[in-house]
């Protein structure tokens, strides 16, 4: 993950992730939004994926996007506990539509994720 070209209401976000654990079977998302929150559930911002074409061995996902930062209170705090802390949680939640062997269905998700912090003490 890389964060560029910061501004007032965000930085310019790029990921690279893998998607792991996808099955036996090729499938496809839809482009989706993914919602970022906080640990105690307050929203810092949304990204956008493209489409995502998952084949058995896991698939690689690249996002190159503006954050907009939507609770720059939060976010600071998140950012503040990155700096005081080994790691910091925070979730994705997000909807789309999986296709697989001809048939869609809807697929809803929030996910805890742990992001290593680096454990900044003051003297």
């Amino acid at each position: 993950m890389n964060l560029t070209n910061p501004a007032a209401n965000g930085f310019h976000l790029t990921l690279e992730s893998k998607l792991e654990h996808t099955g036996p079977i090729a499938a496809t998302l839809d482009p989706m939004n993914l919602s970022l929150f906080t640990q105690d559930g307050k929203l810092l911002g949304n990204i956008s994926t493209p489409e995502i074409h998952a084949v058995p061995g896991g698939t690689v996902i690249n996002i190159s996007q503006f954050f907009e930062i939507l609770d720059l209170s939060a976010f600071n705090r998140f950012t503040s506990g990155l700096l005081k802390n080994n790691t910091a949680i925070f979730q994705v939640s997000g909807a789309t539509t999986l296709h697989a062997l001809g048939h869609a269905t809807n697929v809803r998700f929030t996910k805890p994720l742990n992001m290593t912090g680096i454990l900044f003490t003051e003297t």
